[in-house]
C-alpha cells in the first residue's frame, strides 16, 4: 500500500499547482503543463525525501 502514497501525492500537488494557476489567471493549457511538471518533480522530490528516511 505504502508504494502508492508517492505517486498521489504527486498527482494532488500537480493538480493542486495546475488549479492554483488557473485562478491566478494563467491559461489553462500552460496551467496544466505547469501542473504536470509540478507533479513529475514532485514525484521525484517525494521519492528521495522517502528513501532518505527509510
Amino acid at each position: 500500500m505504502s508504494k502508492y502514497i508517492t505517486p498521489v501525492l504527486a498527482v494532488v500537488v500537480g493538480m493542486l499547482a495546475s488549479y492554483g494557476l488557473q485562478e491566478a489567471g494563467i491559461e489553462s493549457l500552460w496551467a496544466k503543463v505547469a501542473g504536470v511538471v509540478v507533479a513529475i518533480i514532485a514525484f521525484f522530490v517525494i521519492g528521495y525525501i522517502r528513501a532518505l528516511r527509510a
